[in-house]
């Protein structure tokens, strides 16, 4: 199942363990990032466009300046609904504002969001009460410069603050009801990632994680927002596109590693996805 956790080493440093990234796509309709998990917390701030962020078994639309809020370990995609789609993703351990088992903010917040006895609300709109001081010390993280030396001590801060800010925003998550299912689903994904590059049939696929294929189907779009063969599809162009720009192969080549039957199939989804034919991602200048 840790095969489809992010595949991210450190984020950060091991003294401040925080990143943040500002993604950007033009086009709509088009998936930033399919189904995956990691053990740190992630806050997303919406800058431009509208983005959709299917968290478990919930989908909910993120517009300009909203603020999304997922819980460790929790399966999550993001696809975007609008062209110019331009969004910051806050990652980071819960580690980073950690105290001593004693103290009030430790038992009452920080442990019960990281076992997922409790989370904050998924989505925190521009017009809630909370929201000035939480987007205040997103603000605060994006304008401190990485070459700040004060940087640390604003990341951590800031973070206090948002969850301070949040304190009594606090709701029961019943983790129990959904363990199972969750750990089912990412049971698939790591499956469908490490044999992407093969022919894989549903009753396959089923009978590892011992389902009624129908009962699989149902459980994972519940989950995931997409079909398994979608997922699927999914991972077999992205690591096309990663052979296209790394490997000096024909387009056949590149299609049979990544588990298409024919490169006119491969070369129709890659444009399908991409917006674009496999010939002309690999020439695009980056």
């Amino acid at each position: 199942m840790d095969k489809y956790r992010e595949k991210i080493a450190l984020r950060g440093t091991v003294d401040c363990p925080f990143q943040h990234y500002l993604l950007k796509k033009e086009r709509p309709n088009v998936t930033l990032t399919h189904s995956h998990w990691h053990p740190e917390y992630e806050i997303l701030y919406m800058k431009s466009g509208k983005i959709e962020i299917k968290s478990d078994k919930q989908s909910f639309p993120l517009s300009p300046g909203e603020i999304a809020f997922i819980s460790p370990s929790r399966l999550h995609s993001i696809t975007t609904l609008q062209e110019s789609s331009n969004y910051y993703a806050f990652v980071f351990s819960l580690e980073l504002v950690t105290l001593p088992q004693t103290h009030f903010f430790q038992k009452e917040m920080i442990e019960p969001l990281a076992n997922g006895t409790l989370q904050l609300p998924n989505v925190l709109r521009t017009d809630d009460p909370n929201y000035n001081a939480v987007a205040s010390a997103l603000d605060d993280i994006v304008n401190s410069g990485t070459l700040d030396p004060r940087r640390k001590q604003t990341i951590f801060s800031s973070i206090i603050r948002i969850f301070m800010a949040m304190f009594d925003r606090l709701e029961p998550c019943n983790i129990y009801a959904k363990h199972q299912s969750n750990e089912t689903v990412k049971t698939v994904l790591a499956y469908l990632t490490q044999h992407f590059s093969e022919s894989i049939n549903l009753q396959q696929i089923a009978d590892h994680v011992h389902l009624h294929p129908n009962y699989l189907c149902s459980l994972f779009k519940d989950f995931t927002g997409r079909t398994v063969f979608q997922h699927l599809t999914g991972i077999r162009i992205d690591n096309a596109a990663q052979l296209l720009k790394t490997e000096p192969i024909s387009i056949n080549e590149v299609a049979s590693r990544c588990g298409f039957e024919s490169a006119s199939f491969f070369s129709k989804k890659f444009k399908e996805i991409m917006g674009m034919s496999p010939v002309e991602y690999r020439h695009l200048k980056r």
